[in-house]
């Protein structure tokens, strides 16, 4: 379901700049084994650095399945950098400019755009650009052990973590009321 929803951002920017042609988009999570392994050059890379509850879906009550009552997927926001890596940077700029009008021209991804994993798991993922302190920025960017570089930050949601669980609690089939009363 994450790297789903990866690639439903990959593929969305890729149909929506043609232009610049090619892969240049990769799902990457920046992380570097001991010392400093380099970026990809000429690549647009999203990482995706955070999944946390999504507080408005969290106590939603049990779903009613064939097996029973079961308690619903967990609904998650998903926080994603991206940044375009190049020593040239006009053209770092320009990618980066494309992205966001992309973004803001389409902010929600409708099922023909999704992955064709989260058909039938979401109806739609909304994209909300962040804007972070430049200390929250200057944090994760200190994490990954990389410098601080022209970057969009944003959340996706909702997303649904599936239960493990296939066996629900069965429906209440009798009440049983007890009422003591004393004289």
């Amino acid at each position: 379901m994450l790297l789903a929803t990866s690639r439903t951002l990959r593929n969305f920017l890729h149909r929506r700049i043609p232009e610049a042609g090619g892969s240049w988009i990769e799902i990457h999570s920046l992380h570097q084994d001991g010392g400093s392994s380099p970026l990809p050059t000429d690549r647009l890379i999203i990482c995706l650095y955070a999944v946390v509850p999504d507080p408005h879906l969290r106590n939603r009550p049990k779903i009613h399945t064939d097996q029973g009552f079961m308690r619903p997927p967990m609904a998650v926001l998903l926080r994603y950098l991206v940044t375009y890596n190049s020593d040239d940077h006009p053209e770092a700029h320009e990618r980066m400019g494309r992205v966001l009008e992309a973004l803001h021209t389409r902010p929600i991804l409708a099922p023909p755009e999704l992955d064709p994993e989260l058909s039938g798991v979401v109806e739609e993922l909304s994209v909300r650009i962040l804007s972070p302190s430049m200390e929250e920025m200057n944090q994760l960017w200190t994490a990954l052990n990389r410098p601080l570089r022209l970057s969009l930050y944003l959340e996706v949601t909702p997303a649904f973590v599936p239960n493990l669980e296939t066996e629900g609690d069965g429906p209440v089939r009798e009440r049983e009321l007890r009422l003591a009363f004393e004289s």
